[in-house]
């Protein structure tokens, strides 16, 4: 009876053994590993740039994985289940804050996963449902993959990133995806600045109709590089009137990023927060 015990505990760790210490593939870069091959370099540059930016300015961790198949790397796991084991497997985020950000596409299996720190709590949820629902999946649905990857990562570091940050509250209202030709100039402006200018406007009355409709939006005409500024246009707009004016607006160059706050993982952990998706 004893050897038939042990010969089930033997079987039971052998079966366990999976589960408790999955080889995951390694990062070759702390905010973009496009395994999958479904980014172009134009994309995968434009949202390391944005994502290192975002992590300098507000300490916020964000890197973006997609995978021919997951469950060629960890048979039998859920999607969940394997996003929290690699997310802590990296150690994304700040050890002390845990407020790192995962954003997983596996191809094969149709699947997308944000994947969230311990330190968000549970109404953040919310605002990640929402980028799942109204950027990600409408995308990827259509096969545009390398948009809602640059799309649903903008929308990340500007709707959780910054107002998480910041000490904000969890939005409530996070139905209207971020124009596209805006995202890769909205990292180049504090989330501060950008929040204050848009209430300044909305409580600006229509020179033209009178109404408090005023909202403002931007549109990067020319990203910024390292090596030269850019051109953007900043619109505001009148929802009861259509009244319409527009500023022109140089981006200054990105800078040389800095080595003490951009690269590596920081050993943050998650609980198994986050939204998932099929598509």
């Amino acid at each position: 009876m004893t050897r038939l015990l042990r010969l089930g505990v033997a079987l039971l760790m052998l079966c366990a053994t999976p589960l408790l210490a999955q080889d995951f593939p390694q990062p070759a870069d702390p905010y973009v590993n496009d395994r999958a091959g479904v980014l172009t370099p134009v994309d995968e540059d434009a949202i390391r740039a944005a994502l290192r930016a975002a992590r300098s300015e507000t300490g916020v961790h964000i890197t973006v994985l997609t995978l021919p198949s997951r469950e060629a790397i960890a048979p039998g796991l859920t999607l969940e289940t394997f996003a929290t084991a690699l997310f802590n497997d990296w150690g994304i985020g700040d050890a002390t804050r845990d407020d790192g950000i995962l954003l997983l596409l596996s191809m094969q299996e149709r699947e997308v996963r944000i994947e969230l720190g311990r330190g968000f709590a549970s109404q953040w949820e919310g605002v990640t449902d929402a980028i799942m629902e109204k950027t990600l999946l409408p995308a990827f649905r259509e096969g545009q993959y390398a948009r809602g990857m640059k799309d649903g990562a903008i929308r990340l570091v500007e709707e959780v990133a910054r107002p998480f940050a910041a000490g904000e509250a969890p939005a409530r209202d996070l139905t209207g995806p971020l124009v596209a030709g805006g995202a890769f100039g909205l990292f180049a402006l504090l989330g501060a600045r950008r929040r204050i200018g848009n209430l300044t406007t909305r409580l600006r009355r229509c020179p033209n109709c009178g109404e408090r409709a005023l909202r403002r939006s931007r549109i990067t005409d020319m990203p910024a590089t390292r090596h030269a500024s850019g051109k953007a246009r900043r619109i505001t707009r009148c929802g009861s009137c259509g009244w319409e004016t527009v500023a022109y607006i140089n981006l200054p160059r990105l800078k040389t990023e800095n080595r003490r706050s951009g690269g590596g993982f920081g050993g943050g952990s998650s609980g198994g927060g986050g939204s998932s998706g099929r598509f």
